[in-house]
């Protein structure tokens, strides 16, 4: 059956039936099957796998012609190729010092800086302890009545 079926399709392809026998074990005479199969006929315009473009109305190409802008650029990009083909500049990143990197540190007034710093950082850890003293102090007063709460609750408990 799988022959038939391989002969007929390939025959469709063709419009044509091939003569002779089907070998394999099948003893059909295809010149039988040719004469009484009817072929249908095929409309190519019904199987257009795409749709159709629909037409621009253009016939022919049309080449760009370089505007002034576009003069202008090209001749500029060229002047900067020829003056980095002459001078063959470093990247920055090759070239600069590592004090250079950071940008200005002062250098000149580095010791009033260093003061200025030195006594904001000592004025503020004085603020600190003045507001963190009565907070310590509080936090202790707090452990010790804890501390004899737990112990006064413990003897009427019997612990």
């Amino acid at each position: 059956m799988k022959h038939i079926m391989i002969i007929l399709t390939s025959a469709l392809c063709a419009n044509t039936l091939p003569t002779g026998s089907v070998s394999g074990g099948v003893d059909i005479h295809v010149n039988d099957v040719s004469k009484n199969f009817q072929f249908p006929t095929i409309n190519p315009k019904a199987f257009t796998v795409l749709p159709g473009f629909p037409d621009s109305g253009r016939t022919r190409a049309v080449l760009e012609q370089e505007t002034l802008l576009s003069q202008v650029d090209s001749k500029y990009g060229n002047l900067q190729q020829n003056v980095a083909n002459i001078y063959n500049p470093k990247p920055i990143v090759d070239t600069i010092r590592e004090e250079e990197k950071y940008g200005n540190d002062g250098e000149k007034f580095k010791s009033v800086g260093r003061v200025l710093v030195n006594g904001y950082e000592s004025f503020s850890n004085f603020l600190n302890a003045l507001f963190e003293y009565p907070m310590e102090k509080a936090k202790q007063i707090g452990k010790q009545i804890t501390a004899n709460l737990n112990a006064i609750g413990g003897k009427l408990v019997g612990l």
